[in-house]
């Protein structure tokens, strides 16, 4: 099938599966590499958690998110799209509520007491050239890793077949043009092909244990 998507839409994709594939240090680092709509992630409100373990948590969903759809087939993908969808819905958190949930906050909710999450559309038609365009607005961390997981689970794009995991590393890859690559490289291969000759001479050998095994 062949890919549909806007040159901003290739923005949040790749910055989501970077995202995946790097360590959270700095939570400035994760937030300049999003497209977002204001430089201040943090505005209007008190800070309520650390954003580096907000980050972390959120990681470890996207991670899974991402396996799922590189590695797994249509129903277990379908039954992530609740998930997303649920990520990607607007939502307000007071401070009460995100006091009581402590560490275990749905990713939709924000690190600020009344943010608003979510992703707000809104329709221009382009008059001089005859188009009809949607224009959206993404301020969070949280709103732009759902919204680069829902384009890669999204059909009509052509991104779900894309999506590999290299076989050594772990590091997720999208290939836009020709075959998806499941390796980072041509090493990344030779590690894992040799990986798994050791692993196969050793079940080989673990049958053979048993099968000379005298019973009694």
């Amino acid at each position: 099938m062949r890919v549909t998507l806007s040159q901003r839409e290739r923005w949040f994709v790749h910055a989501t599966i970077a995202f995946a594939n790097s360590a959270v240090r700095d939570p400035h680092d994760v937030e300049r590499r999003f497209p977002l709509a204001s430089a201040e992630t943090v505005r209007g409100g008190r800070v309520l958690v650390d954003r580096s373990a907000l980050y972390r948590r959120l990681q470890e969903t996207i991670r899974r998110w991402l396996a799922i759809i590189a590695e797994s087939g249509e129903a277990a993908r379908a039954r992530i799209g609740s998930e997303v969808a649920e990520a990607l819905r607007p939502g307000i958190v007071s401070e009460r509520a995100a006091d009581r949930r402590s560490g275990r906050r749905p990713i939709r909710r924000s690190v600020v007491t009344g943010r608003r999450v979510g992703i707000p559309a809104m329709l221009e038609y382009d008059a001089r050239h005859h188009r009809l365009g949607i224009t959206y607005t993404v301020t969070t961390v949280q709103a732009a890793t759902a919204f680069g997981v829902a384009l890669l689970l999204d059909r009509t794009r052509g991104l779900t077949g894309r999506l590999g995991r290299c076989g050594w590393c772990g590091r997720f890859r999208l290939t836009l043009r020709g075959k998806p690559r499941r390796y980072c490289n041509r090493e990344h291969y030779q590690l894992h092909d040799e990986k798994q000759a050791v692993e196969r001479v050793r079940r080989m050998r673990e049958r053979r244990r048993r099968q000379r095994k005298p019973k009694r």
